[in-house]
């Protein structure tokens, strides 16, 4: 009859400590205490039942089949759940005579079949001052291995092992806080960097929840927010995953999703963590305050952006207008005095010609007044009910030839039973066939112009898009400036757009542009449906 080896509970106590000190994950820890215990008893196998707020864990590590880890649901405590199921499944095969129970609450049965290879068994409770942590398991191969002689030595082991899960519980609950922490300190770290764009602020954030998980070598994140995706390096798929959804205010907007390329044991929720779950949860509200503050600071940048925009544009209105008064007078006369020029008798015909040139550069000019009357709003405009898509049709008259004859294309999409709006013809006319021009100007042949129109609640759309170079995001934040121009000298005002842009705000309406260098460039124009209309 074999006998255990003698135990140093103090020396066994010090390498399960260190165990617990090792950082390892939990299934890892188990397999080390495990192997410790196995090789400390001279046992044949070593099973633990351990309670966890609302599951067990079952490990069994055995000379003959190895390592075993797994998680348990169950009700109330592993006392009841777990060692009392234990000890029914042996007790049905075993006569309740055969067990030997001791003050400390502890059997053993020296003599039994408890299952196959194993002839002597003892169960001892695992408990530290009132906690009760779980049972530990005892088999061994020969019969008579456990007596009362021994059985006190095994409850000291079952204390060392006890102390050294508490001290693994504490250490590994202070790792995964610390883990959770100085990710979220990271995270914070990267939402007050005010020079780095959002998507690269995302993009960091999934690169870096991974290493706040169990296994950081094989998960990987991935951050999708208003259809946009920022992952982690190295992605694989995903065989175990979870996920939070990423709300914007109180708007869902996203989600965020953390995943094991491999599988793992499973824990609280599947193979993660309560922790993990937290640190998921924390990390999506945290995102969501980080995109809605940035989304309130360039809404704010855009309103005072467009403050002084509208400062600006009132300043040089005024300046404008005045310039338009004191022009139109010596405008006037050198348009007069140069037609009463040209009615003398025997002019040269030199003379003549240059008279002409005279009379059409001061007509130039007075539309270019014209232009700036409009600019600065003092020409009172006459409104009556206009329907788009008529306008639309009598203005392309003036460009169709051109058009015609560079080789260009006009493409005309008119929504039908357009509701008329309340505008000045001969103003929207001018917007129409500046923004026609400046398309024919952008394209070049062969190509092609798509006019349309479109109706949604409350406005009447008019867009004009074309197929051209585009333009540069700096350029679009200026081209609706007066005198701003990409055109060479003398082949633009820079006054169109800026016109457009008045003659539309004026009207109660908006324009918006969508552009890119070589992909073209498409003007929306939205103007308000008449009261009368919206009312029916």
């Amino acid at each position: 009859m074999g006998h255990p080896t003698p135990l140093d509970a103090r020396a066994l106590l010090s390498r399960l400590i260190l165990h617990a000190n090792e950082g390892v994950p939990w299934v890892d820890f188990f397999s080390n205490i495990s192997q410790t215990l196995l090789d400390s008893t001279g046992c044949d196998a070593i099973e633990v039942l351990l309670q966890e707020s609302t599951h067990a864990y079952r490990c069994l590590l055995s000379r003959k089949d190895g390592f075993h880890f797994e998680r348990q649901q169950h009700r109330g405590d592993v006392r009841t759940a777990q060692a009392d199921s234990a000890i029914d499944a042996i007790r049905r095969n075993i006569s309740p005579a055969c067990f030997d129970p001791t003050d400390r609450g502890s059997f053993f049965a020296a003599d039994v079949q408890s299952r196959p290879g194993s002839r002597s068994l003892a169960m001892i409770p695992l408990v530290v001052g009132l906690d009760r942590l779980g049972v530990v398991q005892l088999h061994s191969e020969r019969p008579g291995f456990f007596d009362h002689e021994n059985i006190a030595t095994f409850e000291a082991m079952a204390d060392a092992l006890a102390v050294a899960l508490m001290y693994h519980r504490a250490q590994w609950g202070s790792r995964e806080r610390v883990k959770e922490l100085s990710c979220l300190s990271a995270l914070a770290q990267l939402a007050d960097e005010p020079d780095l764009a959002l998507d690269d602020i995302l993009r960091r954030i999934a690169e870096l929840l991974p290493s706040g998980w169990q296994y950081p070598a094989v998960c990987s994140a991935v951050i999708r927010l208003d259809g946009a995706e920022y992952a982690s390096a190295g992605r694989a798929p995903w065989v175990d995953q979870m996920q939070a959804e990423l709300f914007v205010g109180s708007e869902r907007h996203g989600e965020i999703v953390v995943g094991y390329a491999e599988k793992r044991p499973e824990f609280d929720e599947g193979p993660f963590l309560r922790e993990e779950r937290h640190l998921i949860d924390e990390a999506s509200r945290q995102i969501g305050m980080i995109v809605n503050r940035r989304q309130t600071d360039e809404e704010r940048n855009r309103l005072q952006d467009q403050l002084r925009h509208s400062d600006r544009l009132a300043t040089i209105g005024q300046l404008a207008a005045g310039v338009a008064h004191e022009l139109n007078e010596p405008l006037g006369a050198v348009i007069g005095f140069a037609q009463l020029a040209k009615k003398a008798p025997r002019l040269p015909r030199q003379a003549s010609q240059d008279i002409d040139r005279i009379v059409k550069a001061a007509l130039h000019a007075r539309e270019v007044v014209k232009k700036l009357m409009i600019f600065g709003r003092q020409t009172p405009p006459q409104k009556s009910l206009v329907n788009i898509n008529r306008l639309v049709d009598d203005g392309l008259d003036f460009v169709r030839a051109r058009c015609d004859s560079e080789g260009i294309e006009l493409d005309l999409k008119l929504a039908s039973n357009l509701p008329p709006i309340v505008a000045d013809p001969s103003q929207l006319h001018q917007v129409l066939v500046n923004l026609v021009v400046n398309a024919v100007q952008a394209t070049t042949p062969p190509g092609r112009i798509l006019i349309s129109t479109s109706v949604s609640p409350g406005f009447v759309h008019l867009a004009v898009e074309d197929q051209g170079a585009g333009m540069s995001a700096e350029v679009i934040k200026q081209i609706f400036l007066p005198f701003f121009t990409t055109k060479q000298v003398g082949h633009g005002t820079g006054l169109g757009l800026a016109v457009v842009h008045g003659i539309v705000t004026s009207h109660g309406g908006s324009i918006h542009v969508d552009s890119a260098l070589g992909k073209g460039t498409r003007f929306d124009v939205r103007l308000p449906v008449s009261a009368q209309e919206q009312a029916t």
